[in-house]
């Protein structure tokens, strides 16, 4: 099974460039067009201009280089289709738990095997959200050498958008687009979701969760 490494940004070189060129214009370019004015080499107006073209230059590379810009690492359609999926199935625990007196299974597999087997069958189908990967299953049972895998937070230095932090190693993470299954106890369970990365899909900076808790 391959999972992606997390794409990492390819503009390094872009945010270089904007740091060296802002500070061209703050120590350079200035003094520069201050010693011309002032020996009357250039005229206030083409100074203006000067200044004024490279405003807009510097605004256009620093709009290019926001993370925003040139793409997130997450693709909020297919985590919110990751979510539905562990609604669906958090549907299908409660019933197991309305069957079974409040006690939950210990595995996907009890999961599945109990919803079709059952008199009024209860089992719903999902489907891996990634195309891609549609080879793969929707979902997993949560894997303790794996915990919780948190995406690498971005790396933002003097306002500019270096990429992520190293990225984990694929089996420290889970396969994409998968509901993670983790019976807690006989009485509590937890679903996570993976993001496309195999990165526990995340909601306000936390790590989103489903619990009977």
């Amino acid at each position: 099974m391959v999972i992606p490494k997390v794409r990492e940004s390819p503009y390094f070189i872009l945010y270089t460039l904007i740091l060296i060129l802002s500070l061209g214009f703050k120590f350079v370019l200035g003094p520069l067009l201050g010693y011309l004015l002032k020996v009357k080499l250039l005229e206030g107006s083409n100074a203006v201009h000067l200044w004024g073209v490279g405003g807009i230059f510097l605004l256009f590379l620093s709009l290019l280089s926001s993370p925003n810009a040139v793409g997130s690492h997450c693709d909020p359609h297919r985590n919110s289709s990751v979510k539905a999926n562990m609604h669906t199935v958090q549907t299908m625990l409660e019933t197991y738990g309305v069957d079974w007196g409040g006690s939950f299974p210990a595995t996907f597999r009890q999961i599945e095997t109990e919803a079709r087997m059952a008199s009024n069958p209860y089992w719903k189908d999902f489907y891996q959200p990634y195309t891609d990967f549609a080879s793969q299953p929707a979902q997993t049972d949560f894997n303790p050498k794996v915990g919780i895998p948190r995406r690498p937070k971005p790396i933002v230095w003097a306002g500019l958008y270096f990429g992520h932090a190293p990225d984990l190693s694929v089996d420290k993470r889970y396969p994409p687009g998968q509901v993670i299954f983790e019976a807690f106890s006989e009485t509590q369970y937890f679903l996570y979701g993976s993001d496309r990365d195999g990165y526990i899909i995340e909601e306000k900076n936390e790590p989103f969760v489903l619990s009977n808790s």
